[in-house]
């Protein structure tokens, strides 16, 4: 039964629409506002914000809002059920009325900003309920929509927490189970919400899968909507307590700007800076397909031409840049496609930057164009580097606008990656890096013999490859800026290699190259260069103890293979550096001396077997003559190899040496000394003779060879005179 609803009145009217709010009666409510709109306007939202269940599809009322909200409900013709009230009276209806606890549209700390505007609040308060009671926020969308463009407070909000967490949770990760409530989601600081947005970022549903390609969605579609929504609502709290309308009480969670409008803009930067550097390929290719301040996708919730400014999207656009220098700064540099992976985020951020382009990684390395000035006006160079590399690896992950030096640097820093880890050096872009000054000179010198030896055992490694090395370790020494002439040699360079002294460079190139068999090359370089990289003394020195390195190492005595014949090629590709050379004369007759001994069996005291460096290492190197004639049966007969053996001895400066195994040898003693060294290797040959019962053989040296050895050699014993005390290995002379 029902009755003429216009004369029903206010507090029935009320109880009327209490009950259909109940039962989700909406078309009674329609009918009910449109014939009772003064009773029921400043009531109907808190009423439906009480009674009106939050399971219920939003798209049965909202447009029940919208006509409330233009003033022109309809409904009239709807017939309205009065039958629950028969029998009540005015005065027990008022009486119910004055016991209804009717929710408050006021809104607590969280949006003490927001508008006086009742159909605002009563949707906020709305979805904090359909969220809260059912957690079915894909219901808020068809809800919110209607009234963004009526209130931006509205709109920042969606932004905010709404549409990252109805993204995340019901569209790209549908079969999570966990899901998280919208004032869990305001209650988390910034870094705590940037990590929730991005937990799930580059896995799939399935387990711990990588999933690359959701990073540049993430940040687009997750981030890119709650920093807009965020960055609006915080601007808006500071410009309410700069005109003094309230105390500011900040969000939720939310960290304070610390002096940065942007903060929120940084811990999302700091969270790309901070993946593990295994994701560096995902992290490359969200910053080549990420735009940025502009590359938001905010649905139908907003534009974001018209919600940043264009000083605003520059700020972000710098600090943007540096995140993306970090990332390819902490680049892992063990691997060619790491490294390749650095220069395309280094090339991306000069194209957004608008800075002077660069080359590939591969031209860049190639070309191997000086790197420009790095120095700073009024700061020394050592102290600008210092500050540039704290930029690029930004520890306290404050974001700022790159400057041309640092993306410099950052190049410069990948391309000497490239070359080291393309010799078989790795390094990672980071500690290439620290090698320009917070490693010793010591640790540059490991680095640059690393990569010449690694370049040495690489196959097919031919004279213009080790030329081109030549050029990529000379470029990694100074950054294809040289020293001045003068001095060259002590300078120290500028690049990853500088600490070394460039004639120290030089002279390891020099002795790789000999190392490995690269005579023309290593003379066209070095004596036939019209600019001689050395000096004539430093490399008359390396020459020399390149070759008596291979002599030390050889283990065959014969001077037509080996090391000793190693040793002699090598003397013999600098013709014009040794002419005249006593040091040069010296390792041949040393050389010489070690050939004499080929056809022996020879087993030291130790039980090693003889070696060459034996030789000059020895503190009596003729008592050698003595082990071999006792090891080697009736080899007494061979009485003038021995001779010859002793004679290069004495020529190689061996008999006449001081404590340190230096030869003191002058050219006045060498005629004693050879006369010493007959009489006493003919004495060691005449005692093996008769040790052998060969007595003819022993007369016979005894008449015929004994007599001819001057007189000087009479006058000394017929024994082999003792060592010098504690002698050291022979060191090779200076040359003069």
């Amino acid at each position: 039964m029902s009755m003429a609803t216009l004369d029903l009145p206010p507090a029935k009217v009320i109880l009327l629409a209490v009950q259909a709010a109940i039962r989700a009666d909406i078309r009674t409510l329609h009918a009910l506002l449109a014939t009772h709109p003064k009773t029921l306007h400043d009531l109907i939202l808190r009423i439906l914000l009480t009674y009106l269940p939050e399971s219920l599809d939003s798209s049965e009322y909202v447009q029940l809002l919208i006509e409330y909200d233009s003033g022109h409900v309809s409904g009239n013709e709807t017939i309205i059920d009065t039958t629950p009230l028969e029998g009540l009276s005015n005065a027990a209806a008022s009486k119910k009325v004055r016991k209804l606890r009717l929710l408050s549209l006021r809104m607590d700390q969280t949006h003490d900003d927001a508008p006086e505007d009742p159909l605002i609040l009563f949707l906020l308060h709305r979805a904090y309920r359909i969220d809260q009671q059912t957690g079915l926020i894909a219901q808020l969308p068809q809800l919110l929509a209607p009234f963004l463009e009526r209130s931006d407070y509205l709109r920042d909000w969606v932004l905010a927490t709404v549409l990252p967490l109805l993204r995340r949770n019901y569209e790209y990760h549908p079969a999570e189970t966990e899901t998280q409530s919208i004032e869990w989601f305001e209650s988390l600081g910034t870094v705590e919400a940037v990590d929730f947005l991005f937990s799930k970022t580059m896995r799939t549903d399935n387990g711990n899968e990588p999933k690359d390609s959701t990073l540049a969605r993430d940040l687009r579609c997750l981030a890119g909507p709650w920093l807009y929504g965020n960055n609006q609502w915080k601007r808006r709290k500071v410009s309410l307590s700069a005109m003094g309308a309230q105390t500011v009480v900040p969000l939720k969670g939310a960290v304070p700007s610390q002096g940065s409008q942007y903060h929120d803009w940084d811990a999302v930067f700091a969270w790309i800076i901070n993946q593990n550097p295994a994701s560096y390929i995902a992290v490359s290719d969200a910053i080549e397909q990420w735009g940025g301040a502009a590359d938001v996708d905010l649905g139908s919730y907003g534009d974001p031409d018209v919600m940043l400014s264009q000083e605003d999207r520059r700020q972000i656009n710098e600090r943007y840049g540096s995140c993306a220098l970090t990332a390819s700064f902490r680049m892992p540099g063990d691997s060619t496609p790491a490294l390749s992976e650095a220069h395309r985020i280094l090339r991306n951020v000069v194209t957004r930057l608008k800075l002077p382009s660069i080359s590939s990684l591969e031209t860049a390395a190639g070309r191997l164009t000086p790197v420009p000035d790095l120095s700073d006006d009024g700061k020394p160079v050592r102290e600008h580097i210092e500050e540039l590399l704290s930029f690029l690896k930004n520890d306290e992950q404050e974001f700022s606008a790159p400057t041309q030096a640092a993306v410099d640097l950052l190049q410069a820093l990948i391309t000497s990656s490239y070359l080291l880890l393309k010799a078989g050096a790795h390094t990672s872009i980071e500690k290439t890096g620290s090698m320009l000054h917070n490693q010793p000179e010591s640790y540059q010198h490991i680095v640059l013999k690393e990569y010449l030896n690694k370049l040495g055992g690489s196959a097919g490694a031919d004279d213009k490859l080790w030329v081109n090395a030549r050029k990529e370790v000379l470029w990694l020494h100074d950054w294809g800026k040289p020293p001045s002439s003068e001095g060259a040699t002590t300078q120290r360079g500028r690049g990853v290699l500088g600490q070394i002294r460039r004639g120290a460079v030089e002279r390891e190139i020099l002795t790789t190259l000999l190392t490995h068999g690269r005579y023309a090359t290593a003379r066209s370089l070095y004596e036939k260069s019209p600019e001689s990289p050395l000096s004539k003394e430093e490399l008359s020195s390396t020459v020399l103890a390149s070759a008596m390195h291979a002599f030390n190492n050889a283990n065959n005595p014969n001077k037509t293979r080996g090391g000793v014949k190693k040793c002699l090629d090598i003397l013999n590709a600098f013709p014009d550096t040794f002419r005249s050379s006593l040091p040069r004369e010296r390792i041949i007759h040393l050389s010489d001396a070690a050939n004499h001994f080929a056809n022996y069996r020879l087993v030291l005291n130790s039980g090693e077997p003889y070696r060459p460096s034996v030789i000059h290492t020895h503190g009596d190197p003729i008592a050698l003559v003595e082990k071999v004639l006792a090891q080697n049966t009736r080899t007494y007969t061979d009485i003038d190899n021995f001779l010859s053996f002793g004679e290069k001895i004495v020529l190689a400066g061996l008999t006449v040496r001081d404590l340190e195994g230096r030869s003191k040898m002058s050219p006045e003693q060498i005629d004693e000394q050879m006369a010493i060294s007959r009489w006493r290797i003919t004495s060691m040959c005449i005692d093996a003779a008769l040790s052998e019962n060969d007595f003819e053989t022993a007369y016979s040296y005894v008449v015929n060879r004994l007599p001819s050895i001057g007189g000087d050699a009479y006058a000394k014993p017929p024994h082999r005179p003792p060592p010098p005390p504690s002698p050291k290995p022979a060191q090779l002379p200076t040359p003069p």
